[in-house]
């Protein structure tokens, strides 16, 4: 029989964010427990979100995803160890898990700019305080190359004529917009949303308007009309790092009431709906393309300059001014992009990629990581790998 602590948790499980941090919950729980959890009812067999009062739960500790104020409000008046993660807000009076949402933006931002896009657009619920963060770090990274970003924000709304006004609102808006178009939406429930509003008015998806979502939710992303393009998280890292805190608290340890588990950027997951090239010089796309899909771990400027038409000093020229970076930078990218696949989908050590990938040396591959990312490979490894 389970004697372990109980712990309530409410979260929504339908999206790959809330399944993620199930996961590492559940891990931490076979390694550290047992736990017995205590979850909501499926839909079917409730009436209402979250009925009861924390009072009633009978727990030792709670993980909570919750959209309702008034319930935080109770959740931290009933003293029981909890984890909050905000849903319309941020929490600030009790430990709770945030998400690295200039992070992502960022990430966003780099891959349409690397796509060649000139006009840019970002698609948000102006009532989720996350989304809104999201928005304007997306519109400052951008600002930095001298962009300007457009905004959609619309209040969600449950009933579904409210959400077909709203789809008819951001077909108005797109088709107003300069084309092409690199959307950032602030997840991929988003995405499909921008897709539908394509089709409304007429666009194309990737070749009018491209689009990219966070959460990597695989089943909204590959039942989309349009296979979405999106920035998979470290859930599964967060939902295991959450349950070890909460396993604190609920030993009796002091834990400051303002901590905060972080939720970071693992990669981005590439599908169609970004695959294109905005760019309108045929020999500078020639080059993007090789690099994108052709080149391997051996591939240098000289590889790239020789699937063109130009010399080495006139393709320089024009693919800096094409797509913001060099060609050795691109190149270098493309590097880092299977470094950290294999940072976070192998067990693989820091000198075996480095000689995998073709560098001369771990350290060289570490300098060059770093002079891309702002880290090293074992601390990228290390926030995102559970």
């Amino acid at each position: 029989m389970n004697t372990g602590p109980r712990v309530k948790l409410l979260i929504e499980s339908s999206r790959a964010y809330g399944q993620g941090l199930l996961k590492g919950i559940a891990k931490y729980s076979r390694e550290h427990g047992p736990w017995s959890f205590m979850r909501e009812d499926a839909y079917y067999l409730k009436d209402t979100f979250m009925r009861e009062l924390p009072e009633d739960w009978l727990c030792d500790g709670i993980v909570a995803l919750v959209p309702d104020k008034e319930m935080v409000e109770r959740i931290i008046a009933s003293s029981i160890p909890a984890i909050i993660i905000g849903f319309t807000e941020q929490i600030s009076k009790m430990p709770t898990v945030v998400t690295d949402d200039a992070g992502v933006a960022y990430i966003a931002a780099d891959h349409l700019r690397g796509q060649g896009f000139e006009n840019f657009a970002y698609c948000g619920f102006d009532d989720m305080y996350w989304s809104r963060q999201r928005g304007i770090a997306f519109a400052k990274r951008l600002s930095e190359n001298g962009f300007e970003v457009s905004n959609f924000n619309y209040c969600q709304q449950e009933d579904i004529h409210k959400r077909d006004k709203e789809i008819v609102a951001m077909a108005n808006w797109l088709s107003k917009l300069p084309k092409p178009l690199g959307v950032m939406a602030c997840n991929d429930d988003r995405s499909q949303h921008i897709v539908k509003a394509c089709m409304l008015a007429k666009l194309k998806n990737p070749q009018d308007v491209a689009i990219i979502g966070v959460d990597n939710d695989v089943i909204a992303c590959e039942l989309s009309d349009v296979p979405l393009t999106s920035i998979a998280l470290s859930t599964e890292k967060s939902g295991y790092e959450a349950a070890m805190l909460l396993d604190k608290m609920m030993g009796g340890a002091n834990v400051p009431k303002y901590s905060k588990i972080v939720t970071r950027a693992k990669c981005i997951v590439r599908r169609l709906s970004t695959d294109v090239l905005a760019i309108g010089d045929v020999e500078v796309v020639k080059a993007v393309e090789f690099i994108q899909h052709k080149s391997n771990v051996d591939t240098c400027v000289d590889d790239v300059v020789e699937q063109t038409c130009l010399s080495r000093k006139v393709l320089e020229r024009r693919f800096k001014q094409e797509v913001g970076e060099s060609i050795n930078t691109t190149i270098l990218q493309k590097k880092v992009d299977t470094i950290k696949q294999m940072l976070l989908n192998t067990n693989i050590g820091i000198e075996k990629i480095a000689e995998i990938i073709g560098y001369s040396s771990a350290a060289y591959m570490i300098t060059s990581f770093k002079r891309l990312t702002g880290e090293t490979p074992c601390s990228f490894r290390k926030k995102c790998k559970l």
